[in-house]
């Protein structure tokens, strides 16, 4: 499998015939194998993950644990499918997303990938039915997501998350909110901060300084990249100039400036004047209307290269903009002058709102830089970390994404909003697992007394003990050399069963049956 570009899988070229190829013939493999000859390790993938036994149950307990919390808050569980069409990935995620997918053509000739998150699969399920109707509706799901990180990074991660359709209120964004920090709190983490930035508060300001929709997601975009001060806006300015944000066209923009001043009978009267009656030859089957139409919307959506310099001057400052919330919400009311305090409307609605829950401590800090990389984002984004984690590494975000119904192919936006956490990543914050138990070990005194110590074995493991059987015809001497202190059960011929070990000889019988595993001790 290869990471998916927006330009396609396989250079983009259409492949109904796929076929798994290997890097070494078969028949040279089945000589090697004949002659004796060994042959290289197959390594795993890098970002892949193997997880021991006590990796597997820290995951896991973390994985039960969050389900276990959602379904308090009444969100029902859902699964979907692993394997989607590339293009629901790529419709509204944006380029970042898609070029950490693992996509392929498969042998029918559809470009598909592997998920690299869930809210875009439940989505496409909900609009498909097979979620139901009645809204709102609260889903959680968990399972294994896919992303092609740089090297370092897990490619193959656990997402633990949530999904709330069809309440546009500031009650479900507070919902949201402190579901993200009391599913920590849950797991007896303490000491994580929310970070929350808004999205349409910021996009509210870039508005008020007339960019087109364009130039507005553009920057949106780039807040990442105009957080890093100086060196980053400079890049954000060369990448916008090589777009043509900030390219002068022949003298358009006076035209643009114009006709964006004008009424729109009066604005399409003057591009009718310009075009004259020339443009229908032009065009083939568009109509005269559609012409005046089309090339008005352009040079409406042309922006004015100065108009656009001071939305980058004031996205730089407001991507740098983050602390406390009373502080950030003072700035920017101040930094958006005439437009600010609408803009802070939203934020001041959500931070009084999530006053109402008791966030146990949780550190709440205000960042309108934080865009979380994926472009479906409408409103409010979220990302929740914790010192203990290397890096600063998220241990989960999310956000509203409104728009992202109809983009799918609803029939009209439902208000879609939702989170989900990195499995892998809130583990790392629970202590190393007490020592599990392990298996007692029933070792039958030579092949007749086999039938007896599968009785012994059967009756232990109905009193909760787990037992390994002893199949690999070694002696109870042997066994009792390897066990390093395990339990070892001996039968012999004649039924009867002595447990030897760290505690001494005794029945069988007599040995009460120990607890398999203990739960992983709580975070402070």
């Amino acid at each position: 499998m290869i990471p998916a570009t927006p330009s396609g899988v396989n250079g983009g070229k259409h492949q109904p015939e796929a076929r798994l190829k290997l890097t070494m013939p078969y028949c040279t493999i089945r000589r090697a194998l004949r002659r004796g000859r060994v042959l290289d390790a197959i390594r795993r993938l890098a970002g892949m993950q193997d997880q021991p036994p006590e990796v597997w149950a820290r995951l896991h307990y973390v994985e039960d644990e969050l389900r276990r919390f959602l379904a308090g808050y009444g969100y029902q569980p859902v699964a979907t499918s692993l394997l989607e069409e590339t293009e629901l990935f790529l419709r509204k995620s944006g380029g970042e997303l898609a070029a950490r997918l693992y996509g392929f053509t498969d042998p029918g000739g559809r470009r598909v990938s592997l998920r690299p998150e869930f809210t875009s699969s439940v989505v496409r399920a909900f609009i498909e039915g097979a979620l139901g109707r009645v809204l709102p509706m609260r889903l959680q799901y968990a399972g294994p997501v896919f992303r092609y990180e740089q090297a370092g990074g897990h490619r193959q991660f656990t997402q633990v998350g949530a999904e709330l359709l069809g309440a546009a209120t500031t009650g479900a964004d507070v919902e949201v909110l402190a579901l993200a920090c009391h599913g920590l709190a849950h797991l007896g983490i303490t000491g994580h901060r929310l970070t929350i930035g808004h999205l349409g508060a910021v996009t509210h300001l870039l508005e008020g300084l007339g960019l087109s929709q364009r130039a507005q997601v553009f920057m949106l975009a780039n807040l990442p990249e105009l957080k890093r001060g100086a060196e980053g806006t400079a890049a954000v300015r060369r990448r916008a100039a090589e777009v043509g944000l900030l390219r002068e066209r022949d003298g358009g923009h006076a035209l643009s400036r114009l006709v964006g001043g004008l009424p729109d009978e009066e604005a399409v009267e003057l591009v009718q004047a310009l075009l004259g009656g020339t443009a229908p030859g032009a065009t083939g089957r568009r109509t005269h209307e559609e012409v005046v139409a089309r090339y008005l919307g352009k040079l409406r959506g042309s922006d004015d290269p100065a108009r656009v310099e001071r939305a980058l001057e004031l996205a730089a400052a407001l991507a740098n903009l983050e602390g406390p919330p009373e502080r950030v919400i003072r700035d920017m009311r101040q930094m958006g002058g005439e437009y600010g305090p609408a803009a802070v409307e939203p934020l001041e609605r959500l931070m009084d709102a999530l006053g109402a829950y008791d966030l146990a401590g949780v550190e709440v800090w205000l960042d309108l830089g934080l865009a979380r990389g994926i472009a479906y984002y409408t409103g409010f984004v979220l990302e929740v970390t914790h010192p203990g984690v290397p890096g600063g590494r998220s241990l989960g975000g999310g956000g509203r994404y409104d728009g992202l119904v109809k983009a799918l192919g609803g029939k009209s936006d439902v208000p879609t909003l939702g989170f989900a956490f990195n499995a892998e990543r809130v583990a790392e914050l629970l202590a190393p697992r007490q020592r599990v138990e392990p298996p007692a070990i029933v070792v039958p005194e030579g092949a007749d007394a086999m039938a007896a110590a599968v009785r012994v074995a059967d009756s232990l493991r109905q009193q909760g003990t787990a037992v390994e059987l002893e199949v690999a015809g070694r002696s109870p001497e042997e066994v009792l050399r390897a066990a390093s202190g395990r339990r070892v059960v001996v039968v012999h011929p004649d039924g009867t069963a002595t447990e030897q070990g760290s505690e001494g000889r005794r029945s069988a019988k007599a040995a009460r049956p120990k607890q398999a595993e203990e739960r992983p001790r709580r975070m402070r």
